[in-house]
């Protein structure tokens, strides 16, 4: 008797053990498909300054006004609502637009390839449906004009940049 009661107390402690793994490798999952997206989103925030800093840098060889930085940035990506992409490897910045995409999303996904070094994601021609795979991530870059009354080019020296990026993981509801 005594052994039977041992072993239903040992087979309730393992279960328990079992029952709780699964729950930890979905938060474990969850946390490192986190750390990827604020990565994701602070390279998007880095493109765009790089645009800006690219433009003033050109602006102070050239001698001309540095508040053209705008241009820059396709005009249809400027606005409320408009959503683009950008592509880490060419700097460059699209419309969600020129993608196909699944139905129901804005934009499409990121898409990766393996390289010598890791994996590299983005979109855009470098990363073409033969040449890469689309990755659960989807990056969408919101950038919108800032009204500054105390700017010396009220319309140009400013912008709001929003980036979402979502994901789906099957395994996660």
């Amino acid at each position: 008797l005594e052994t039977l009661v041992a072993i239903a107390i040992m087979s309730i402690a393992i279960a328990s053990a079992f029952s709780i793994a699964p729950q930890g490798l979905l938060a474990a999952r969850f946390a490192k498909n986190q750390i990827a997206a604020s990565f994701f989103a602070q390279e998007a925030f880095e493109i765009v300054r790089n645009h800006r800093d690219n433009a003033w840098a050109e602006a102070e060889v050239e001698g001309i006004d540095g508040s053209v930085w705008l241009s820059q940035i396709p005009e249809v990506c400027l606005g409320e609502g408009n959503k683009c992409v950008v592509n880490s490897v060419t700097n460059e910045i699209y419309d969600c637009d020129d993608f196909t995409r699944p139905p129901g999303e804005d934009c499409p996904r990121l898409r990766y390839r393996d390289a010598s070094f890791g994996r590299v994601y983005g979109n855009g021609a470098s990363f073409g449906v033969g040449e890469s795979e689309a990755s659960i991530f989807t990056r969408e870059v919101e950038i919108v004009r800032v009204i500054n009354e105390h700017a010396s080019h009220p319309d140009d020296d400013e912008i709001a940049i929003t980036v979402t990026v979502k994901w789906q993981d099957s395994r996660i509801p």
